[in-house]
């Protein structure tokens, strides 16, 4: 929302609807969708400043959203310290805005996105709220962006992701029908009534060996499932394969030999069940 729906000035979600956060800083929109804006901060522990934070979630254009910590030094080096943006206050001492509402106490500087900027080098992180660096689990280096927060452990501007992404959005990942991402295996789904839960991991299935070398196996061990879609995609969500009509039971083998090392999400569907599971492939296994 933006002032006077103008799509000038845009509305800082943490000010204007930071009121209606619950507990976990998440709250559900109009269809019911809980999500949130801000840390959520039932994720992970956002007051372990001694631990790299895990992964809480991936973005649409596919890289890793983590938790406030970090390496000090983007090849994983040094201690661990809290992430900080390189967004400040575009004037500290503005008055008035072009073409928006005056500085005061019902639009005071902050309340809008506009009312930031990005000022490299001040912070850790770029205009995107991220950076290239080594994480535990991307120990060759991958793009990630990381939940900034203050020493109060309150959130700070941009909060999770830029005004931009880093990468290209997939296709329907946008506005009100989005979230279409694949979500990989390792992860939990969290829910704003039972907290961390799995979901949807009644269809189990076995993937082995993993790490692999050029070939590892996919099986089923439930008879329930029958007709089952197996879809490969590459870390940054690329679809890689598609395998159709697959049975419970049955040892399926997946060649690995024509694809580049690195980690790979295999997705099974079956019917309204699906569950996802991390590969890793390396070749000289």
């Amino acid at each position: 929302m933006s002032y006077n729906n103008a799509n000038v000035w845009n509305r800082n979600a943490l000010f204007w609807e930071g009121v209606s956060f619950d507990n976990c800083l998440g709250h559900p929109q109009q269809n019911g969708t809980y999500h949130h804006h801000v840390n959520p901060r039932c994720l992970y522990n956002d007051a372990d400043s001694l631990n790299h934070s895990p992964i809480i979630g991936y973005a649409f254009d596919g890289f890793p959203v983590y938790g406030a910590y970090g390496f000090a030094n983007t090849n994983g080096t040094g201690s661990v310290k809290r992430m900080s943006s390189s967004y400040v206050l575009a004037d500290p001492n503005a008055t008035t805005r072009i073409n928006g509402p005056a500085v005061n106490v019902t639009y005071p500087l902050g309340c809008f996105l506009e009312d930031y900027m990005y000022a490299a080098g001040t912070g850790d992180l770029d205009e995107h709220n991220g950076r290239f660096c080594v994480t535990p689990d991307y120990p060759l280096g991958i793009y990630a962006y990381f939940v900034t927060i203050d020493a109060a452990l309150d959130p700070v501007f941009p909060f999770v992701i830029g005004p931009r992404y880093y990468g290209v959005v997939q296709p329907g990942n946008t506005g009100p029908n989005g979230s279409n991402n694949i979500i990989p295996g390792t992860a939990i789904a969290y829910t704003s009534t039972t907290g961390i839960d799995e979901t949807n991991a009644t269809l189990n299935f076995i993937v082995a060996p993993n790490p692999a070398g050029a070939i590892t196996s996919i099986y089923f061990p439930r008879s329930l499932y029958t007709n089952i879609r197996v879809e490969i995609y590459d870390s940054q969500g690329k679809l890689m394969q598609n395998l159709s009509d697959l049975q419970a039971g049955k040892h399926y083998d997946i060649q690995l030999s024509d694809y580049a090392t690195g980690v790979y999400f295999l997705r099974a569907i079956s019917g309204n069940k699906f569950s996802t599971q991390r590969l890793l492939h390396q070749s000289d296994m």
